[in-house]
């Protein structure tokens, strides 16, 4: 299970595996004539199984420049995601496809900077706003942590401001 996209004006992919112990995630970009293809990729365990901190898991981002660039982003969704779009801060925006409680996307001439706080932005079924993430903030970095509800916690450092983390379906 999981998503896989391409690009066909440029020669690059992003793929999701996922199954109940953890995920393999990777994208590649092929390079002009004898140069050497560059990507990124990631596998491991689900660190809380089926808790999510929040609607949105960010599981692999790799960008072209230190702080911007292009990217290309998987992760995983609740079943409350329909819709994710990763807002540049800009103006500008690019949908992410959402199956199967994963997402991916890739941006192609994005110029992105991390001074313009790019977010990944998701969407219930009726099309509201139902969470916001910087892109470029490490979990581990995240401003709240997320407990189970039954007070377990799963995400971050246990402080006052913990939300409750989220199902992961699929």
């Amino acid at each position: 299970m999981g998503v896989q996209i391409s690009d066909t004006l440029f020669p690059r992919a992003l793929v999701l595996f996922m199954n109940d112990v953890g995920y393999a995630t990777c994208d590649v970009t092929l390079a002009g004539r004898n140069q050497e293809p560059s990507g990124g990729g990631g596998t491991d365990r689900w660190p809380h199984g089926g808790w999510l901190p929040g609607p949105v898991q960010r599981l692999l981002l790799t960008s072209t420049e230190a702080d911007g660039g292009d990217v290309s982003v998987s992760g995983r969704v609740s079943g409350r995601v329909h819709r994710v779009v990763l807002d540049h801060g800009d103006g500008h925006t690019t949908l992410a496809r959402v199956s199967g409680g994963a997402f991916g996307l890739m941006t192609t001439g994005a110029r992105l900077k991390a001074d313009d706080d790019p977010q990944l932005v998701s969407y219930d079924a009726e099309g509201a706003e139902i969470g916001r993430r910087p892109l470029f903030q490490a979990e581990d970095q995240l401003t709240h942590c997320y407990t189970t509800p039954a007070g377990e916690l799963v995400y971050g450092r246990l402080s006052d401001n913990c939300r409750t983390a989220e199902a992961w379906e699929r």
